[in-house]
C-alpha cells in the first residue's frame, strides 16, 4: 500500500529527504536517459540524414549515368539510323548504277547481235559469192580435167590398138621365153613419162615381153618404152630427191613458225599417224570370217577418216604454194595455168606430206600383214579423185620419200661399203657429236628394205577397177619396173641388198603379179628367182639363198610352177 495513504496524512522530514533524494536521483536517471535518447535520435536522424544524402547523391549519380546512357543510346540511336539511311541510299544508288549498267550492257549487245548479224549476212553474201566462184572453178577444172582425161584416153586406144599387132606377135617370143632357161627381163625406169607407151595397169608391156630374153648385163641404151638409160634414172632420181628435199625444208618452216598454219591444223598430221598406225591385218589366216569384216570395216573408216582431213585442207585458209612445184611428170599441160590458178593452201600439201612421212615410217615398223594395209590405204587415199589437182596426182609427194629410203626400186645402185655408195643406196645415218655419221647396222638396213619392199609391193599392185571414187596413182607396171630394174643391175653393182629387195617384192604378191600381167610375170619370176642369183652373188649368201629358195615357198602357198 501507498506510504502516502489516509492513515498516515503527513510525511514525515525523514521520508520527504528521502523521497526528495530519490526523486533527485530519478530525475537525473531521466534527463541523462533523455540526454541520451535524445543524442541517439539526434545520431539516428543525423545518420538518417547522411544516409539520405550519400542516397540521394547515389540516386543523382545513378540518374545521370542512367542519363548519359541514355544519351548514348540516343546518340548511337541516330547515329545507326543515319548509317541506315545512308546504307539504303547506298544500296539505292548500286541498284540504279547496276540498272543503267545492264541497260547499258543489254544496248552493247543488242548492238553486237545486231552487228554481228549484218557481219553474218555480209559473210554469207561473200561465202556465197566465193561458193560460187569455186563452182564455176571447179566446173572449169572439171572441164578441163575431162578434156584431159578424154584426150589420155584417146591416146591409150590408140597405143593400145597400136600395140595390139605388136602383143600378137610377141606372144611367140613369150612362149619363147617360158621354156628358156635363163631368161631376163629388160624393163627399165622411164625418165619422161609416168605411164609407158601403149601399156595399161593390167598388161605386160609389148617391148618388155620382146625384151624377155634379153641379156641382162647389157642394160638398154635408148629411153623406148620402159628402157632407159642409167643417165635418165639418175635424173629422175635426183628430181624425187629435190622434191623430198623441199618437202623436208616446208615441214621444217611449218614446225619452226607459228603462224604459217593454224594449229588445229598442225594436229591434224597426229590425227593422221594414229589412223595409219591403228590399222591391222584383214586376212589373219586364224581370223573368222566375221572377224575379217570387222576388221576391214575398221580399216576403211581409217581410210576414210584420212581422206576427210585432207579433203577439208583444200579448202583451208592461210598461205599457199604453187601445186605444180609438187608433180614431176604431170600428163596434162599445167605449165599454161596462171599462177593464181596453180595455187593450193599449203597445209594440204603439208598434211599430203605428212601422210606419206607417218606411211613410210608405219611400213618400215610394220608386220607384213599390217603393211599390205597401209599399202592399201596409201593407194586409195592418193588415188582419190578429190584430192587431184585437173585431174593430177600428188603420188610424186609419196613417190620422192620411196626415193629416199629405197633407191634400189628405182635402179639406182652403189657399193655398200663406201660412204658414197651408202649415200645412193638410201642407208640411214645418225650424226655424232664430232659431227661424224653414224650409219645404222646392216642388219636394220636389210630389214628396213625388207619392210619397204613388201610396202612397195602393196602399194603398187592394187585393182581399181571397181573403185569409184579412186583411180590407180601408182599402177602395177611400177611394181614391174621395180624387178626389172634389179634384175637388169650391171653384175660388178650387184649387193646383196638387190638379193634382199627383190626377195619381199615377190615373197608375198607373185600370184597378184601373175594377176596382172599372166605367162609374162611367170617368165618375169623365172628370171627373178632361178637366173639372177645364178648369175650373180656369192653362193653362200644368206640373202641369195633366200631368194633361191623362194621358188618352192611360191610353189607351196601359190602353186606357182617355176
Amino acid at each position: 500500500m501507498s506510504r502516502e495513504s489516509p492513515i498516515h496524512g503527513h510525511d514525515s522530514p525523514r521520508r520527504s529527504v528521502i523521497r526528495g533524494s530519490r526523486r533527485n536521483s530519478n530525475d537525473e536517471f531521466a534527463e541523462s536517459f533523455s540526454r541520451m535518447l535524445i543524442q541517439r535520435d539526434q545520431e539516428f536522424n543525423a545518420q538518417q540524414d547522411k544516409d539520405a544524402e550519400e542516397l540521394q547523391l547515389q540516386l543523382a549519380q545513378d540518374l545521370e549515368e542512367s542519363i548519359q546512357r541514355h544519351e548514348a543510346v540516343r546518340i548511337y540511336a541516330i547515329r545507326t539510323l543515319e548509317q541506315s539511311k545512308q546504307e539504303l541510299k547506298r544500296l539505292e544508288q548500286e541498284r540504279l548504277a547496276q540498272a543503267q549498267l545492264q541497260q547499258s550492257q543489254e544496248a552493247q549487245r543488242a548492238r553486237e547481235r545486231e552487228a554481228e548479224l549484218r557481219r553474218q549476212q555480209l559473210e554469207a553474201a561473200e561465202l556465197a559469192q566465193q561458193e560460187e566462184r569455186r563452182k564455176l572453178e571447179d566446173a572449169e577444172k572439171l572441164r578441163k580435167t575431162k578434156e584431159v582425161t578424154e584426150a589420155l584416153r584417146k591416146q591409150r586406144e590408140e597405143a593400145e590398138a597400136a600395140a595390139l599387132q605388136s602383143q600378137q606377135a610377141a606372144a611367140t617370143a613369150t612362149a619363147a621365153a617360158a621354156s628358156t632357161p635363163t631368161p631376163t627381163v629388160s624393163c627399165q625406169q622411164n625418165g619422161t613419162s609416168p605411164h609407158p607407151p601403149g601399156t595399161n595397169a593390167g598388161q605386160a608391156p609389148a617391148k618388155v615381153t620382146q625384151q624377155l630374153q634379153a641379156n641382162v648385163s647389157a642394160p638398154p641404151t635408148t629411153s623406148t618404152g620402159l628402157t632407159s638409160t642409167v643417165e635418165e634414172r639418175d635424173a629422175l632420181h635426183q628430181k624425187y630427191l629435190a622434191l623430198h628435199k623441199r618437202l623436208k625444208n616446208m615441214r621444217t618452216l611449218v614446225k619452226t613458225s607459228g603462224q604459217s598454219i593454224p594449229r588445229e591444223w598442225k594436229e591434224k598430221r597426229l590425227q593422221i599417224k594414229k589412223f595409219l598406225g591403228q590399222l591391222a591385218n584383214e586376212n589373219g589366216d586364224g581370223m573368222a570370217q566375221t572377224e575379217k569384216q570387222a576388221v576391214r570395216a575398221a580399216n576403211l573408216q581409217r581410210r576414210k577418216d584420212i581422206l576427210a582431213i585432207l579433203q577439208g585442207a583444200q579448202y583451208a585458209p592461210g598461205p599457199t604454194v604453187d601445186a605444180r612445184e609438187y608433180i614431176i611428170n604431170p600428163q596434162s599441160n599445167l605449165s599454161s595455168l596462171e599462177p593464181a590458178s596453180a595455187q593450193v593452201p599449203l597445209v594440204f600439201i603439208y598434211l599430203l606430206n605428212m601422210c606419206a612421212k607417218a606411211a613410210i615410217n608405219t611400213i618400215k615398223k610394220s608386220a607384213v600383214a599390217v603393211t599390205e594395209s597401209v599399202g592399201i590405204t596409201v593407194a586409195f587415199v592418193f588415188g582419190s579423185v578429190d584430192l587431184r589437182f585437173y585431174g593430177e596426182s600428188f603420188i610424186d609427194i609419196l613417190l620422192a620419200k620411196y626415193h629416199f629410203v629405197s633407191p634400189l626400186l628405182f635402179g639406182i645402185y652403189g657399193p655398200m661399203n663406201t660412204e658414197r655408195g651408202r649415200l645412193r643406196l638410201g642407208w640411214p645415218y645418225g650424226v655424232n657429236e664430232e659431227g661424224k655419221r653414224e650409219w645404222i647396222s646392216e642388219k636394220e638396213y636389210f630389214e628396213e628394205q625388207q619392210f619397204l619392199a613388201v610396202g612397195w609391193a602393196a602399194l603398187t599392185l592394187r585393182d581399181f577397177k571397181k573403185a569409184k571414187t579412186s583411180n590407180n596413182a601408182c599402177p602395177p607396171w611400177n611394181y614391174w619396173r621395180s624387178v626389172a630394174n634389179i634384175i637388169n643391175t650391171p653384175p660388178e653393182q650387184v649387193t646383196r641388198a638387190h638379193f634382199v629387195v627383190l626377195k619381199n617384192l615377190l615373197e608375198n604378191h607373185a600370184d597378184k603379179f601373175i594377176k596382172f600381167y599372166g605367162q609374162a610375170a611367170t617368165v618375169a619370176l623365172r628370171t627373178a628367182i632361178l637366173a639372177f642369183p645364178n648369175k650373180h652373188g656369192e653362193k653362200q649368201s644368206t640373202e641369195r639363198n633366200g631368194l633361191v629358195f623362194l621358188k618352192d615357198g611360191l610353189q607351196r602357198r601359190f602353186g606357182i610352177v617355176l
